[in-house]
């Protein structure tokens, strides 16, 4: 199989030049793959993700390309992580291929398991374009919330394997911070929970993953209380 890679970086709130993304590739891909990056600038159109990797999977398709990588546009790269990605194709150019992603204090934040299948982040993620393919790609309904549960899940209904690499990056979870969350943002990831816990028939999960969200809250008096218990009361 001829593999190449195509990186998709989506940068919002940032210049080209100004994403970390980009300048780690301009600098840890070789002068002959420099080419096959393709940027999606939401500072001019804000279609959030799902459009975006949509758009840069039918690039890639009429380009040729049989992969794509996912990166946000802070995702931290290294050489030995595009080493790992090209290694992983010699192994298995078949499966879905994912880096461990840190938080800023060490704590790993994917892949991890819940509501009983593994889930890994969308960033750093390198997909087969036949594989997307198969699941009918990027999900509208998720443009940017739970986008990569949905993804995860739509894998494991195609039966294809989600396989770590062996490297780490640094992920800067943009709600890993409540302070820093606008309600807007807030609510919109309860809808999307709400909408994947329904159609991966888990709301019993869900409904309990939100009661002891809201007791804690309560007990550190968080800001979003209020959103928390109408979202668990709420009858659908």
């Amino acid at each position: 199989m001829n593999c190449k890679i195509l990186y998709i970086v989506v940068i919002y709130g940032v210049s080209r030049e100004q994403s970390a993304a980009w300048k780690a590739l301009q600098t840890c891909l070789p002068e002959t793959e420099k080419q096959d990056i393709y940027v999606r600038d939401n500072n001019v159109q804000n279609v959030y993700l799902a459009q975006a990797y949509n758009e840069g999977v039918s690039y890639a398709l009429s380009r040729g390309y049989s992969h794509v990588v996912l990166l946000d546009h802070d995702a931290c790269l290294s050489k030995a992580y595009i080493h790992a990605l090209h290694q992983a194709l010699a192994c298995d150019a078949k499966s879905v291929w994912v880096p461990t992603l840190l938080s800023e204090k060490g704590e790993r934040l994917s892949p991890f398991r819940r509501w009983g299948m593994t889930v890994a982040f969308n960033s750093g993620m390198m997909l087969p374009l036949p594989v997307i393919q198969a699941f009918g790609g990027f999900n509208p309904a998720y443009p940017l919330d739970y986008l990569d549960h949905w993804v995860c899940y739509r894998l494991a209904q195609c039966r294809v394997e989600v396989r770590t690499l062996p490297v780490s990056m640094t992920h800067v979870l943009s709600v890993s911070d409540y302070s820093r969350v606008t309600e807007w943002r807030y609510k919109s990831l309860l809808e999307a929970e709400k909408r994947f816990a329904h159609e991966v028939g888990r709301v019993g999960e869900y409904k309990i993953l939100l009661l002891c969200r809201l007791v804690k809250w309560i007990l550190t008096r968080h800001p979003f209380v209020r959103e928390t218990g109408e979202a668990l009361l709420a009858h659908d």
